[in-house]
């Protein structure tokens, strides 16, 4: 049942989101209107296919499931989760359809749907904190409020011409470079967004039993495959104006990242190549939380902050051409 509902909150999500996936500039119109033919055609049958596994013994009128200390009907679960991502979506579009070339989420709105999420998932989780059940539903909750990271950005991206446009603000009488407007870019928001799943996932961890140490490592560690990302999708929204192709290059190496230790993996068999991508690493996760895995954490963080390095330095590159370049006109 557990695994139903977060199934549910996930198919949700993903028709709320999948509005956000789209270029904040002349597509937006035209981009909202695809995320709702999306929801309706693809979201709403997953989420009734979810719905009649999980009444195949009981009708879903007398059926109930746990949500943080309550039982509470599926129904009105279920309805509760539709209109709180519906609520955002339709948020989305129509701040997409009032505001010229802006994005489905502002900062404030990611950060709280982001809350919000969380805060649902922990309601899923809550009922399974046992002993009997430790610590698979705990990871369960890290993974599935990990979720929103990765579709949040796409929804709430400064394009080249954003930044362009801002970068005047940070033009004053004494130089200013790339840090000057760090605090305004797509990555220092990412990263806050980062730290409130991360802040939320040691707090759960702790209270509930997660050995201290090895859980900062694991948090810090999914932390790490998400500042790649962020990374990469940074890269391609910069170097769009240069090389229109850029995005579709950055899509491949991605694959790569993902799939290549999993296929290196299967062809040595070893069964510590697949942490170095984030599916690997969460199965790893899911399995015996007391064994002994620190050393590879630290391989694997000092990978993906390695895969950091290369994207970082073209990201503020391309920060100070910008500030250099308005600063000249």
């Amino acid at each position: 049942m557990f695994i139903a509902l977060i199934t549910v909150g996930l198919t949700l999500n993903v028709g709320a989101l999948m509005v956000s996936t789209h270029a904040p500039a002349k597509r937006a119109r035209s981009g909202g209107v695809a995320g709702v033919l999306f929801v309706s055609f693809f979201a709403v049958p997953a989420l009734m296919n979810v719905l009649m596994v999980t009444s195949s013994t009981k009708s879903l009128e007398t059926r109930c499931v746990g949500f943080f200390a309550a039982d509470v009907p599926v129904l009105l679960l279920v309805s509760f989760f539709a209109l709180y991502y519906a609520a955002w979506m339709f948020k989305g579009v129509t701040r997409v359809l009032s505001r010229e070339n802006e994005p489905l989420f502002s900062r404030g709105g990611g950060a709280g749907f982001m809350l919000g999420h969380i805060v649902l998932m922990l309601g899923l989780a809550w009922p399974h904190f046992t002993p009997r059940d430790f610590p698979g539903p705990i990871y369960g909750f890290w993974l599935a409020g990990l979720f929103p990271l990765f579709f949040i950005p796409l929804g709430s991206v400064k394009t080249f011409e954003k930044y362009f446009e801002e970068s005047g603000a940070t033009a004053g009488p004494r130089p200013q470079g790339a840090g000057a407007f760090l605090l305004r870019s797509n990555l220092s928001y990412w990263l806050a967004l980062g730290g409130l799943w991360a802040a939320s996932s040691l707090i759960v961890g702790l209270a509930t039993g997660l050995v201290p140490l090895l859980s900062l490592y694991e948090v810090v560690v999914i932390l790490s495959f998400c500042l790649v990302f962020f990374f990469l999708l940074e890269l391609s929204i910069l170097y769009m104006p240069v090389y229109n192709k850029i995005g579709v290059l950055i899509a491949v190496f991605t694959v790569i990242v993902i799939v290549l230790p999993l296929w290196l993996s299967g062809i040595f068999g070893k069964s510590n190549l697949h942490m170095f991508c984030l599916p690997g690493f969460a199965w790893e996760l899911l399995q015996d939380e007391t064994s002994p895995r620190l050393p590879i954490f630290h391989l694997v963080l000092a990978y993906n902050l390695a895969l950091s390095l290369v994207p970082l330095w073209l990201v503020l590159r391309r920060y100070q051409f910008i500030v250099t370049a308005r600063r000249g006109m």
